[in-house]
C-alpha cells in the first residue's frame, strides 16, 4: 500500500506528456550483466555557452550523433488523482527481465508513460532530459533564446529548459540538439553529471577491446560508472558510440536514482541507498547513499541535522547547510546555485555562476563567486573565481590557461600549474609549478615507422619519453595513436618515467596502399597538458595499368566516329601524338587524342610505335584480387579470367562478385603493337580442336571475343615443331598464346560463359 501512496503523490507532481516516437532499433540484450546489472553505458556532448567548455564534456563535431526522425506525438493520459485508487500497472509492452523492475519504477513515478514505452527505440537528448527532470521534479527554467534548434512550441521545450537550468543538459555553441540520438558514452556523461558520479580510474578502460572509441571527454564518466558497478559492457566491448535504447536508459536511471522521497521523512529516519528528494527543507535524517535535491524549492532550502554518506547534489536555487550536516561532497550542478555552508564538506561547482558562502574547500570548472568565509583551498580547473571582500582564500590552485582568480578579497597564495593561468588579486604570493605534468618531457622516436609494401602491410613504431620530471612519482599519461587523423588505439593512465617506451603496430588494408603516404601521430596527455609527435610513412601500393601503344599522325587527317570512316568529328594535325588501341583490317585504326577524344582514322595515316611495353615483373596476388574485386567484375560462372596486357599474364579467379580469389596465373603472349589484343569485358563463348592456317596451326582455340581466343603457340604443319616459341612478347594477331599445358588447364576447367577481362 505504501508503494501506491508514494506513486500517487509522485504522479500529482508531474504532468505527463508523450515522448515522440523515434527511429526503432532491435532489442538489445544485457551487456553480460548478472542479476540486477543494467546493460548500458553512456555520455553526452556539451559546450557551455559564455564560459570555457569543460574538456571532458566537449564532443568533436565529427562525432555528433544524427537527429532521430520527427514523429507526431499525443499527450499521455492524466495521472490518477489522490481520490482514485491506482490500478495494477498495465504496460504497452513487456520489458526484458533485467529491465522490468526499472520500467515499473519509472512508470510508477511518472518518469515515462507505461502505455507508450517504445523500449527498443533509440533515446534522444530531449527524451533523456524529460526523464531526468520528471524524476527530479525540478521547475526552474533556463533562457533558451540563444539556441537556434529549439522553440517554445516544441513538446520538449519546458523539460529541456529545466534540464539546462539543472546542469543536466548543455549546448554546443548555439545548438542544443534535442532531437539527436544519444550514444552510450554521451548518456554516461550526462548521467554521471546529473547524479554526481566521481570520475573513475580510466586505466579500467584498457581491459575493453574498443576503448579507443571512448573519447577523452567521456573517459572519466565511463570509468566512474564502471567502478560503481552500474555498467559493465558487452563482454569485452563498451560500444561507446552505439546509440542507447530507452530500455537501457531506464535501467541506468533506476540504478542511479535509488528511491524517491516527496516530503520530509519521520525524524531520525535512516534511508538506504541513493535518495531523490522532491520536498522543501530536510532535517533529522541519515542517508547511506547520495542525496539529490530536486523539487521546486523557490525559497531557500535548509538542511539541518542531515548525515549523507555519499554526495549531495543541488540542481539550482538556494541551499543553506547547518553545522551538523555532513557529506562527502556538495555538488552544485545547476545554474546560478547559491550555497551557504559551514565549511565541513568540500564543494564542487559544475554549474555556471554559482555563489558560495561560509568557507571550506571549493573545486570548480565554472565561474563562481565566493561571498564570505575562510576557504582553505580553492582549485580552479577552468573558469573565473571571484573572491569578494568578506572572503579569504588560503591557497588557490590554477590548473589551466582558462583558470583565473580575481576580486577584492584576500588570496594568500596562488599556485599556477600553467604559465597562462591568471592571478588578479592584490598582494597574492604567486608560485609557478610548471613541471607537475609533462614538464620538459620530450618524445623521441627509437624505431621509425617503416614504409609499407604489399605483403608487408604493418606499420610499426616505437616512441621513448625523455627528460621526464624526476620527483619520484611516475606521470600517469593517456596515450592515443592516430593514423591519418583517426584514432586507432588508446591506452589510459600509462605510468611514464625516464626512458619509458610505447610501441604501436597498425595493419594497413590492401586497398589503402594506393595512398602515397600515411601519417602516424602519437598524442600524450597528462594533467591537462598534451604533447604530439607525428611521422609520415611512405606507401608503395601497386597500380594496375594496361598497355598504351603510342602512335604519331603522319599528315593532317580526319577523325571519324565510326570504323567505316564516316561521321566526321574533326581534323587531326600532322605530328599529333596519340594512343592506338584497335583496328579493322588495314583500312581503319581507332585512336585516342591527348584531350581524350576517341575516333577512327585511316590506317595509313599513323606511324605505330615498335616499343616493347611488356613488364615481366608480375603483380602481387593481393593486387590482382583487389583489382578484380574493386572493379566489381561479375561472371555467369564461378570463374573469371583477367588477361593483363602489361604483364602478359592470364589470371584465373574462382568465387563470386566481390569475392574473387586467384587460383591460377599463366604467362602468355598477346597481340603485336600493330595488331593489338582489344581491351574490354567479354565471355568465353565456344572452342575448337585447332585452327589451320595453311603451313602452320594452333591447338585448342577457346574463343572469347570474335576472332580472339586463348590457344597454344604456333606449330609447323609439316613437321609438328614450333613455328614461334616466343612467350611473353607481343607477337600474335590479337589472340592469347599460352604454353600447351596451361591451355590444357583452361580447356579442362574453364566453363563456357565465364567472364574474360582484357586490360
Amino acid at each position: 500500500m505504501r508503494k501506491y501512496i508514494s506513486a500517487i503523490l509522485a504522479l500529482l507532481c508531474v504532468l505527463q506528456i508523450s515522448l515522440p516516437v523515434r527511429a526503432q532499433e532491435p532489442e538489445t540484450a544485457p551487456e553480460t550483466v548478472v542479476e540486477d546489472t543494467a546493460p548500458v553505458e553512456t555520455g553526452e556532448s556539451a559546450v557551455e555557452t559564455e564560459e570555457a567548455p569543460v574538456a571532458e564534456e566537449t564532443v568533436p563535431a565529427e562525432e555528433e550523433t544524427t537527429p532521430a526522425d520527427d514523429v507526431e506525438t499525443t499527450p499521455e493520459d492524466e495521472p490518477p488523482t489522490a481520490e482514485e485508487e491506482p490500478e495494477e500497472l498495465v504496460l504497452s509492452e513487456t520489458p526484458a527481465d533485467w529491465a522490468a523492475e526499472a520500467v515499473n519504477f519509472c512508470v510508477e513515478h511518472g518518469i515515462i508513460d507505461g502505455q507508450n514505452l517504445r523500449l527498443s527505440a533509440q533515446a534522444t537528448r530531449a527524451e533523456l532530459a524529460t526523464m531526468l527532470t520528471r524524476l527530479l521534479a525540478v521547475e526552474r527554467q533556463a533562457d533558451l533564446r540563444g539556441y537556434v534548434d529549439i522553440a517554445p512550441g516544441d513538446w520538449y521545450y519546458t523539460a529541456v529548459s529545466q534540464a539546462v537550468a539543472a546542469g543536466i543538459l548543455t549546448g554546443s555553441g548555439d545548438h542544443l540538439k534535442p532531437g539527436y540520438t544519444v550514444t552510450r558514452q554521451e548518456a554516461m556523461v550526462m548521467l554521471a553529471r546529473c547524479f554526481g558520479t566521481e570520475a573513475g580510474n580510466t586505466a579500467l578502460l584498457n581491459s575493453y577491446s574498443d576503448c579507443a572509441g571512448v573519447e577523452p571527454w567521456a573517459a572519466g564518466a565511463v570509468a566512474g560508472l564502471i567502478e560503481q558497478g552500474i555498467v559493465s559492457g558487452y563482454g569485452q566491448e563498451l560500444s561507446p558510440k552505439k546509440p542507447i535504447t530507452r530500455q537501457e536508459l531506464i535501467r541506468l536511471i533506476y540504478d542511479l536514482a535509488g528511491q524517491v522521497q516527496t516530503e520530509q521523512p519521520e525524524a531520525e529516519t535512516v534511508l538506504t541507498g541513493n535518495v531523490v528528494y522532491q520536498g522543501d527543507s530536510l532535517r533529522d535524517v541519515t542517508i547511506d547513499g547520495n542525496l539529490y535535491l530536486g523539487g521546486a524549492a523557490e525559497e531557500q532550502r535548509q538542511l539541518d541535522n542531515v548525515q549523507v554518506d555519499g554526495v549531495i547534489v543541488c540542481y539550482g536555487g538556494s541551499v543553506a547547510l547547518t553545522e551538523n550536516v555532513t557529506a562527502g561532497e556538495i555538488i552544485l550542478a545547476g545554474e546560478e546555485a547559491e550555497l551557504t555552508t559551514s565549511g565541513d564538506a568540500a564543494v564542487v561547482v559544475q554549474g555556471s555562476n554559482a555563489v558560495v558562502s561560509g568557507g571550506g574547500t571549493v573545486e570548480t570548472n565554472r565561474n563562481v563567486t565566493l561571498q564570505n568565509g575562510v576557504y582553505d583551498q580553492v582549485s580552479v580547473e577552468q573558469g573565473t573565481v571571484t573572491v569578494e571582500a568578506d572572503a579569504t582564500v588560503h591557497t588557490a590552485e590554477l590548473w589551466s590557461a582558462a583558470s583565473t582568480i580575481t576580486g577584492d578579497g584576500t588570496v594568500e597564495t596562488a599556485v599556477c600549474y600553467h604559465k597562462d593561468a591568471a592571478v588578479k588579486t592584490a598582494e597574492t604570493e604567486v608560485q609557478k609549478v610548471l613541471d607537475h605534468a609533462l614538464g620538459q618531457t620530450q618524445l623521441q622516436v627509437t624505431r621509425w615507422a617503416n614504409n609499407v609494401l604489399p605483403g608487408k602491410q604493418t606499420i610499426e613504431t616505437t616512441i621513448q619519453f625523455t627528460n621526464v620530471p624526476n620527483d619520484g612519482t611516475p606521470r600517469l599519461c593517456d596515450v592515443a595513436w592516430y593514423v591519418d587523423g583517426v584514432v586507432q588505439k588508446r591506452q589510459w593512465q600509462v605510468p611514464v618515467t625516464e626512458g619509458t617506451t610505447v610501441t604501436y603496430s597498425h595493419w594497413v588494408p590492401f586497398e589503402e596502399l594506393f595512398q602515397p603516404t600515411k601519417t602516424v601521430m602519437l598524442e600524450v596527455t597528462c594533467d591537462g597538458e598534451t604533447r604530439y609527435l607525428s611521422q609520415t610513412v611512405q606507401q608503395q601500393g601497386e597500380t594496375v595499368d594496361t598497355i598504351n601503344v603510342e602512335a604519331t599522325v603522319r599528315y593532317d587527317t580526319n577523325l571519324y566516329r565510326y570504323e567505316s570512316l564516316s561521321g566526321y568529328i574533326k581534323t587531326v594535325p600532322a605530328g599529333t601524338k596519340v594512343i592506338y588501341f584497335d583496328y579493322v583490317g588495314r583500312t581503319s585504326a581507332e585512336i585516342r587524342l591527348p584531350d581524350g577524344t576517341t575516333g577512327w582514322v585511316n590506317w595509313y595515316s599513323i606511324d605505330i610505335s615498335t616499343k616493347n611495353y611488356v613488364q615481366k615483373n608480375d603483380y602481387q596476388t593481393a593486387t590482382k584480387e583487389y583489382f578484380v574485386n574493386n572493379k566489381g567484375y561479375s561472371s555467369k560462372t564461378d570463374y573469371l579470367v583477367w588477361i593483363s596486357l602489361l604483364k602478359e599474364r592470364v589470371n584465373v579467379f574462382q568465387g563470386s562478385q566481390g569475392n574473387w580469389k586467384l587460383v591460377q596465373s599463366f604467362p602468355c603472349s598477346s597481340g603485336k603493337n600493330t595488331t593489338p589484343t582489344n581491351g574490354g569485358v567479354f565471355a568465353y563463348q565456344y572452342r575448337q580442336n585447332y585452327w589451320d592456317f595453311g603451313y602452320y596451326y594452333v591447338k585448342k582455340p577457346m574463343i572469347f571475343n570474335g576472332g580472339h581466343a586463348f590457344h597454344t603457340r604456333t606449330y609447323i604443319k609439316s613437321t609438328g615443331g614450333l613455328l614461334d616459341a616466343t612467350m611473353q612478347g607481343t607477337v600474335s594477331q590479337g589472340c592469347i598464346r599460352m604454353y600447351d599445358a596451361d591451355v590444357d588447364w583452361l580447356w579442362d576447367n574453364l566453363p563456357f560463359q565465364s567472364t574474360v577481362v582484357v586490360y
